[in-house]
């Protein structure tokens, strides 16, 4: 699958959830890692539950299993600051 085939695909997972687009955050442990987002006017905001993000690896597309592993993600690419 190209860049762009994965990225359409994700983009529809992320649609038929409810969502805009899904947004590359980075690698985690060897999967690539996206975050659906919704495209907001500047100064809007969107409140729709717990965070999920969507792993690839190679082929495989899968949900975050649990929140605890939403967790571990949201403090690797979000880490507090002091």
């Amino acid at each position: 699958m190209t860049k762009e085939e994965l990225q359409a695909t994700l983009d529809a997972i992320c649609k038929q959830n409810g969502f805009d687009r899904a947004m590359y955050l980075g690698n985690y442990k060897g999967e690539d890692i996206y975050k659906p987002v919704f495209d907001l006017a500047e100064g809007e905001e969107a409140f729709y539950g717990r965070p999920c993000y969507l792993h690839v690896k190679g082929e495989n597309i899968r949900r975050s299993k649990d929140f605890k592993e939403v967790l571990k993600i949201m403090h690797y690419f979000f880490p507090k600051k002091n």
